[in-house]
């Protein structure tokens, strides 16, 4: 009985004291992602309210940013919404964003994408609305759009996508909200 009491409370005890160190050390990597950013021109929101303080919003809107910028995204886990309007990003950029998880809202006007930087999107599973007004985005491009299971608004305006293509993507995602 005594052994088997121990072996729950040691590692309980450990668990204990060692649970604040994660949390700053995940809060102090979270500031140094923030000050990246800022450094870049960008913008952070966080959650204050959430243990380490996570970024949940990035706006780098006309910066002037280009891919090598996204590279600060690595540590984003928590990050809800990106805007990256008129910035140089390019297809090669959306690579760096597939590791973001909880991404639920992307906003890429006016920028350099084509369809190829679509299929960077794919691992995006949560994403609900994306915006790719103004970007060279055509008909094959919104069928690389159906395999993201919750997108919920799709804006358009801009491009270069036909109606036969906007009706075979409204055709399989029927509850989709597309604006042209």
């Amino acid at each position: 009985m005594r052994r088997s009491l121990s072996a729950f409370l040691y590692p309980a005890l450990l668990l204990t004291l060692c649970m604040p160190l994660f949390f700053a050390t995940a809060a102090r990597a979270q500031d140094e992602t923030a000050e990246a950013i800022k450094k870049l021109g960008g913008k952070v929101d966080r959650d204050d309210k959430a243990e380490g303080k996570p970024i949940t919003t990035v706006n780098f809107g006309v910066t002037g940013i280009d891919d090598g910028a996204l590279d600060s995204f690595k540590d984003l886990k928590t990050v809800k919404k990106v805007t990256l309007n008129g910035t140089k990003i390019t297809d090669a950029g959306l690579e760096k964003l597939k590791g973001l998880e909880s991404l639920e809202k992307l906003y890429l006007v006016d920028t350099k994408i084509t369809d190829a930087g679509l299929d960077h999107l794919k691992p995006l599973g949560h994403l609900h609305i994306l915006s790719l007004v103004g970007t060279e985005v055509t008909d094959p491009g919104l069928e690389k759009l159906k395999e993201l299971p919750e997108l919920q608004e799709l804006f358009l305006q801009g491009t270069k996508v036909t109606d036969a293509g906007v009706k075979s993507l409204q055709d399989a995602k029927p509850m989709l909200k597309i604006v042209r």
